[in-house]
């Protein structure tokens, strides 16, 4: 059997959720990975084992960095519903006012509430596929949003806006406050200097090993 390094503490009361993150490793579900549970403000559960890369050479470390995808629209939507409760943002009001581009093809009467319900119809950029380099610029995934055709009306019907949610949200929120992209990235990464920014692993399958 595949020996995995492991480190971290999990309290006695929550010695279940380290007894299936073992398990996961058991049954060949996990490479590398890392949890960490807060209860009442402080840690309870704070565990990462296995690799950070697919040679199994680098072992996961508590600073190891991992790739989070639908978590952040909880972040982006706590940001939103702060800019709605701090500056009266409407959320019935049209996203063009805001952001006159994204009226285009049919998208004029699409609402901030809409896109919290998942109901706007903009779920996917098949039009426009974007690179890795295209994500980080941000702008051209603006641009190709906004010159989106809803798969559905508007409003009519509910599907997971699984990787246009979080873009729809932030550059609302960029036009409403103006804020710079530059100005956003510094803030992101303010908490951690270069001298002890935290490595990322790179993406793969456990299921497709090398």
């Amino acid at each position: 059997m595949q020996q995995y390094p492991q480190a971290g503490l999990a309290e006695d009361a929550f010695a279940d959720v380290a007894r299936a993150f073992e398990e996961n490793f058991a049954a060949g579900e996990e490479v590398g990975a890392a949890v960490c549970v807060y209860h009442r403000g402080r840690p309870v559960v704070d565990l990462w084992a296995g690799w950070s890369d697919p040679d199994r050479a680098d072992p996961w470390r508590a600073g190891t960095v991992g790739v989070l995808a639908s978590p952040t629209k909880a972040l982006v939507t706590a940001a939103f519903l702060h800019l709605w409760q701090e500056q009266g943002l409407d959320l019935d009001e049209p996203v063009a006012a805001h952001w006159p581009e994204f009226a285009a093809n049919g998208k004029a009467a699409i609402t901030p509430r809409m896109i919290l319900s998942h109901r706007s119809g903009v779920v996917c950029l098949d039009h426009a596929p974007l690179s890795l380099a295209a994500l980080r610029a941000h702008t051209p995934v603006a641009e190709a949003l906004a010159a989106a055709r809803p798969e559905w009306e508007p409003d009519t019907a509910h599907g997971y806006h699984a990787t246009t949610y979080g873009h729809l949200l932030s550059e609302l929120v960029r036009r409403r406050t103006g804020l710079s992209r530059d100005r956003s990235a510094s803030t992101r990464t303010s908490g951690c200097p270069p001298a002890r920014t935290p490595t990322s692993p790179p993406c793969w399958s456990p299921r497709r090993r090398p």
